[in-house]
């Protein structure tokens, strides 16, 4: 399943997910419903691994732009340079996100996911989320 966040056709940069609230979603997905996580992303605020002993480096842009690997309940953040070319994609999207889940688990989690409050923008900007079942 796939999941797109982007603030209108109006100015995106600047917009950013809460981190508060992905954090708390990071947390919350059972491991035998949701297998991975993937997604390019920019965050408000600070974000921490799993694993607290590893810090995450901070982001070399004022963009503060992550890759996103979530796997089994553990998750790592890796900064994104401002020279690194994102795939088309990615373009103009401030989280672009793949869950592999469990079979029987898309419809549930597209419906979590389309509720809101698990996924949001920073401040009181409102965005777009459009979540899709890819097979």
């Amino acid at each position: 399943m796939g999941a797109r966040m982007k603030k209108g056709m109006s100015d995106i940069r600047g917009a950013a997910v809460d981190s508060t609230k992905l954090m708390k979603f990071l947390k919350s997905p059972p491991k035998d419903e949701v297998y991975r996580i993937k997604a390019v992303l920019s965050v408000s605020g600070s974000v921490k691994n799993s694993d607290e002993d590893l810090a995450v480096p901070t982001a070399p842009n004022s963009k503060n732009r992550y890759i996103l690997n979530w796997a089994f309940g553990r998750w790592t953040f890796t900064p994104m340079g401002e020279e690194v070319a994102e795939h088309e994609s990615s373009n103009d999207a401030i989280l672009r996100m793949t869950m592999i889940l469990a079979r029987y688990e898309s419809t549930k989690w597209k419906k979590r996911l389309e509720a809101g409050g698990l996924l949001e923008l920073d401040g009181t900007e409102q965005g777009e989320l459009t979540v899709k079942r890819v097979n």
